[in-house]
């Protein structure tokens, strides 16, 4: 409410019965909250990746007004769902594109050299990219890292989010991998 206090809503999603809260507590499953589609209206929805044996990312838009009502879709999204099931996958949020709209990154599975990105589109589809990313994504995948997203580019212009890690014991650097807005990375391990 703005003032410290809450409206509490518990209102069904649509095929509640088979649909989203159920997909929801699949083991692995990571949500995740952004603008990801119905024309960049600010109002967060829900994502689910991780699922095993998915091929699509469920969504739940929180439709406009305090009445807590959902709608929900279910777009394939190419082998993206799959590489979030992975072991070990690191699930970040950020505009990675110019969209204007919330896109989804994967890294930290050992061996992998791409961040793979589902860039969300306005049709609450998905446009998959794996671009190489040097050792950021196999840097994410020692122990104890942390994974931090932000604007971390000096260039007020791109406005997009960029991928830093930090918190392993001996590390002196901090990588950044800068989203160049088209799925590519540009790296750097700098102190």
């Amino acid at each position: 409410n703005g003032d410290g206090t809450w409206e509490i809503t518990n209102v069904g999603a649509p095929n509640s019965n088979s649909g989203f809260p159920g997909w929801a507590a699949q083991p692995g499953v990571t949500a995740v909250a952004g603008d990801f589609s119905l024309g960049g209206t600010g109002q967060a929805a829900i994502a689910l990746v991780g699922g095993l044996g998915w091929n699509t990312i469920p969504l739940a838009f929180a439709l406009a007004g305090p009445n807590g009502t959902w709608m929900t879709t279910n777009q394939p999204a190419g082998d993206f769902p799959g590489w979030a099931a992975q072991p070990g996958v690191k699930v970040v949020t950020g505009k990675f594109s110019t969209s204007g709209l919330t896109d989804i990154a994967l890294l930290g599975v050992p061996g992998w050299d791409t961040i793979p990105i589902a860039f969300a589109n306005a049709n609450a589809g998905w446009t998959v990219t794996n671009s190489p990313a040097g050792q950021s994504s196999a840097w994410a995948a020692e122990p104890g890292v942390t994974v931090v997203t932000g604007r971390f580019n000096t260039d007020p212009t791109l406005g997009l989010t960029d991928i830093a890690l930090l918190g392993v014991p001996g590390w002196h650097t901090i990588p950044i991998a800068f989203a160049n807005g088209d799925g590519s990375w540009t790296i750097t391990n700098q102190n």
